[in-house]
């Protein structure tokens, strides 16, 4: 009991914080519901975000391998999980009362881990975050369900650290095929539109892999491994037990990243 007394203090502690920080930088408030919570199992969490009504919820939504002027980011303790986030609500997704509500409840994968998850859902219009909301949960159990291959899944192009939430084991040969098309640089014209090979080689110190190309898609095995590149095809040898990781080649810096529209389409099969 003192140990869910002091989880909703720091929740409520948190959320404060949270929102002054939306007042100052002039955001709007998402809904995020519930904002703190005790869980046993991460995967059978539920959460809603009311988004507000003066927006249409579709276009944040529908992902395109195109700039597009409106998108959403989701990031659990600061991971991108776009992909996933994006795939449950549309699942679940339900109109009530005129306002749009998105929910998701996935039981067969969660990216949530044990301990404290700080759950910040994004809306961004033209690059720049127009609402935002976050909650903080609690999961208590390590246990954690992976999915099988084959899997496909999305990484955008602004992704610097995409879960999979697919696991291999060392030794294990995994085939990697990607396509798709990601903008680097939209603002410049005439600066070349990636595919998963990359285009010119990123050699600031700022790189994600500095001397690979610039849009390339990159994979690592775990959170803490070495980034290795995938291009549009790669026979990947683990030679680590850990979950699968992609990424977009650019330089790690939010203007630099921020800024990148569309995605790779990943195939991931034995």
């Amino acid at each position: 009991m003192k140990h869910i007394k002091l989880l909703v203090r720091i929740g409520i502690i948190l959320e404060v914080l949270f929102v002054g920080h939306l007042r100052a930088q002039e955001v709007g408030f998402l809904n995020v519901s519930p904002q703190d919570g005790q869980y046993f199992n991460g995967q059978s969490m539920e959460f809603v975000i009311e988004t507000p009504e003066e927006i249409n919820i579709e276009p944040f939504l529908h992902q395109t391998a195109f700039p597009s002027a409106n998108r959403v980011q989701a990031f659990i303790n600061g991971l991108d999980v776009t992909s996933w986030f994006l795939a449950c609500v549309q699942q679940y997704k339900l109109e009530f009362n005129l306002k749009s509500r998105l929910v998701c409840k996935h039981q067969n994968r969660t990216p949530f881990v044990v301990g404290m998850n700080e759950l910040v859902i994004q809306f961004l219009e033209y690059e720049k975050v127009r609402y935002q909301g976050a909650a903080f949960y609690w999961v208590d159990n390590a246990s954690r369900v992976y999915l099988s291959l084959p899997h496909q899944l999305h990484v955008q192009g602004f992704s610097q650290n995409t879960s999979s939430n697919i696991k291999v084991l060392s030794g294990q040969v995994v085939r990697l095929t990607a396509r798709g098309s990601v903008a680097t640089w939209p603002a410049n014209q005439s600066f070349p539109v990636s595919t998963p090979k990359g285009t010119l080689t990123c050699n600031a110190t700022t790189c994600l892999v500095s001397g690979r190309p610039v849009g390339a898609l990159m994979v690592k095995i775990g959170v803490n491994g070495r980034w290795l590149m995938v291009g549009d095809s790669y026979t990947l040898v683990a030679d680590r037990d850990g979950e699968l990781f992609f990424a977009v080649n650019d330089k790690v810096t939010d203007q630099e990243m921020n800024d990148n529209t569309g995605y790779y389409e990943v195939n991931i099969s034995n």
